[in-house]
């Protein structure tokens, strides 16, 4: 009796160990996804907030320069990334 009780005790903490780690593994993989496309959207939002653009061409070359500056700092981030590797 008291070898099953052990099993059933043993299974129960395997199943709780999987849940734990998938639930850490979504945790990791949200921060991943904000840390990849999230952070590098800011330097765009602070130029917009900054410059304020009224026209179409202002609003247009506030978005240039954004997209610009998102993908300088995804690119620095992919590359600390992958350097660590």
């Amino acid at each position: 009796m008291e070898e099953r009780e052990r099993d059933e005790i043993s299974t129960l903490r395997l199943r709780r160990k999987t849940i734990v780690d998938s639930i850490a593994d979504v945790l990791l993989w949200i921060a991943a996804l904000l840390l990849i496309f999230g952070i590098p959207a800011v330097p765009g939002i602070v130029v917009w907030n900054f410059l304020a653009p009224e026209t179409f061409w202002e609003k247009f070359g506030t978005l240039v320069l954004g997209v610009v500056l998102y993908m300088i700092v995804f690119a620095v981030i992919v590359a600390a990334l992958h350097s660590q590797d």
